[in-house]
Order: structure tokens, then C-alpha cells, then sequence
């Protein structure tokens, strides 16, 4: 779970439905919603990874990932009001604002994992 704020739609929350060992599979779903009742849909963006099936795309990190789904959230000009689902759009630029975890550390550009954010870049 990831907590962002943008304007209009005020606090957001991003869900992720994981694969793998202890969850940190790439996401196969993001949804994202109103933490404060600013809107009541619920934008549901589905991801496959199209490196393993053999297409010529560039691997993404799960942090640029859940960036890239609140980019196009924040692009979505659709009814916030009303659910909505479609593909992640992946050529799309990763969210440049503050993300945050459910413990309130700033969800970082190149990890989920603290020990990868800590590790020094040789």
C-alpha cells in the first residue's frame, strides 16, 4: 500500500496485487482510490510483463512501475466517480512526486526493498 496527494483529488492510496516470493513479484495490479472521499471510483490499471513473453521492452523496476500507474492516473481525464480498468501504459514517465509507504518512508526511485535503497551505487 503507497500514499500519494495530487491536486484535485487530494490523498491517494495505491494497492498492489503481487506475485512471487513475499510479494515483491512485479505487480500485476494497481488500484488506486480517494483516501479522503474525494472521489469514490476506483482506477485499476492490469500489467503484464512483456519482457518474458518475448517482446522487446525494457524491464521495470516494482517502484517505477507503481510510479508509471499514479503517472497515468494523474493523466486520466475519465470520471473519477465510476470504476474504471485498463493496461498500464509502461512508455509512459514514472510519477515524480512524493510516494510513500504505509509506515510513511518515501517509496524510493529504484527499490521497495530498504536494504537496495541503503546499498551504496558502485
Amino acid at each position: 500500500m503507497y500514499w500519494f496527494t495530487i491536486a484535485p483529488w487530494g490523498h491517494c492510496q495505491v494497492d498492489t496485487n503481487t506475485s512471487g516470493k513475499h510479494g515483491f513479484g512485479l505487480p500485476k495490479l494497481f488500484k488506486i482510490s480517494s483516501r479522503d472521499g474525494s472521489f469514490a471510483g476506483i482506477y485499476t490499471l492490469r500489467f503484464k510483463n512483456r519482457v518474458n513473453a518475448g517482446m522487446q521492452a525494457p524491464e521495470r523496476s516494482n517502484s517505477d512501475l507503481i510510479r508509471v500507474a499514479i503517472a497515468q492516473f494523474c493523466a486520466w481525464p475519465g470520471n473519477h466517480a465510476h470504476d474504471f480498468e485498463e493496461e498500464l501504459d509502461t512508455s509512459l514517465p514514472p510519477y515524480q512526486g512524493e510516494v510513500t509507504n504505509r509506515h510513511g518512508r518515501v517509496l524510493s526511485e529504484t527499490s521497495l526493498l530498504p536494504r537496495e535503497r541503503n546499498r551504496p551505487h558502485a
